[in-house]
């Protein structure tokens, strides 16, 4: 009606089956377009009806999107936001269950907390790169969302900022980035690699919690704390590689991980208790070059030689002439040159081998690929196992 001059914040939640809000031509304070609510000049979207269905085209004179103003609109499909828009406010598109994409204007600085909270049906994100802050829960259970690109001028993901987005392969974090906060990436179940820069100086708690799918992990130099839980039940990690100095950890922070850790020898502050306190089932492997880390991909092994412990099947000698090349894992792959003669034998070590708790390895060899030579010398396969080490098997039988 004309004569209304003030309405409450939230004053239509709920109203599912409200698809049009209508407002008098000679109202001093509101307007309204295609059942959607303004202010008068229409500069700020206040609220679209929950019932709306469809694509929503937002008009050229809107510079703001208030608070929660398409919250719960979970038959819209998508929404045009145009260029003149420079503020989106807090969980302006909580709950939009049937958005699959949306485009944010390069006038926009901030994305806030729980801006696109549980937008299930989410698939593409186009970020501008004026973007420089990005809240608490601005992604949370954008459950088919696969990856998004943050820009390389935000300094701050907010706590819980992509927590449970179950589809998200890959993400980049920028680095002007200092902290990875609680929960920030937990339960990204379909979350395969991550690159943390190297400016972050703490994983918060949780920060990585159930990341089911995440299969190896680098620890930058600049990182001084790990939260508790911060990559607890990570079932699939099984390389950690750390840069600088132990950083302070919850005792549980890695529960429910079995990996392999890779640490810098010459460093002091990687003590046997300290290790202990990183949880999981860890084995500690040291490096010494300090160019050996997996940014590029690759990793150089140290110059020292690991003694493993070799368990022979049907014979009780190896011959003296046969060197091997061995690499440890699923899809082993042996060479052998006995008495000069070459040949390629591949084969699968990976339910053969079994490591003991103070990290010696017991290997089962084949009898068909076993001489009788009094050691076999093992190097690793750079391509299929880059982050392997030199090691040297001795014959115990």
């Amino acid at each position: 009606p004309s004569g209304v001059t003030s309405i409450g914040e939230s004053a239509f939640w709920g109203c599912s089956s409200l698809t049009s809000i209508n407002v008098a031509p000679n109202n001093s304070a509101y307007a309204s377009q295609e059942g959607i609510l303004y202010d008068k000049d229409m500069s700020t979207l206040i609220t679209c009806p929950d019932g709306k269905q469809g694509y929503v085209v937002i008009p050229s004179t809107v510079t703001h999107i208030g608070a929660h103003a398409f919250g719960d609109c979970k038959s819209l499909t998508n929404i045009e936001i145009p260029g003149s828009v420079t503020h989106i406010g807090e969980q302006a598109f909580d709950g939009c269950w049937s958005l699959t994409s949306i485009e944010i204007p390069s006038g926009v600085t901030s994305i806030g907390d729980g801006t696109f909270y549980s937008c299930r049906s989410l698939t593409s994100v186009q970020i501008p790169s004026s973007v420089t802050y990005i809240g608490e829960a601005a992604f949370y259970e954008c459950q088919s969302l696969t990856s998004i690109n943050i820009p390389s001028g935000v300094t701050y993901i907010g706590e819980q900022a992509f927590q449970r987005c179950s589809s998200l392969i890959s993400i980049n974090i920028p680095s002007g980035v200092t902290y990875i906060g609680v929960s920030t990436f937990s339960v990204c179940s379909s979350l395969t690699s991550i690159n943390i820069p190297s400016g972050v100086t703490c994983i918060g708690e949780q920060a990585f919690y159930s990341c089911s799918s995440l299969t190896s992990i680098e620890i930058p130099r600049s990182v001084t704390s790990i939260g508790e839980y911060a990559f607890n039940n990570c079932s699939s990690l099984t390389s950690v590689f750390f840069q600088g100095d132990a950083p302070s950890i919850y005792s549980d922070a890695f529960e429910y991980v079995s990996a392999t850790a890779y640490y810098p020898a010459d460093n002091p502050t990687w003590t046997s208790n300290v290790m202990k306190n990183y949880g999981g089932t860890i084995i500690w492997i040291p490096y010494t070059d300090p160019k050996s880390t997996p940014n590029n991909g690759t990793y150089t092994s140290p110059q020292e030689s690991v003694w493993y412990d070799i368990w022979c099947v049907g014979v009780s000698r190896f011959h003296a002439e046969t060197n091997f090349t061995l690499n440890v894992g699923d899809d082993t792959y042996l060479t052998g040159d006995s008495r000069k003669a070459r040949a390629d034998i591949p084969f699968d070590l990976s339910e053969q081998v079994s490591i003991t708790k103070d990290g010696w390895i017991s290997c089962q060899i084949p009898q068909e690929l076993v001489y009788t030579c009094r050691e076999v010398v093992l190097y690793p396969d750079t391509q299929k196992n880059p982050f392997a080490q030199f090691v040297v098997a001795r014959n115990t039988g």
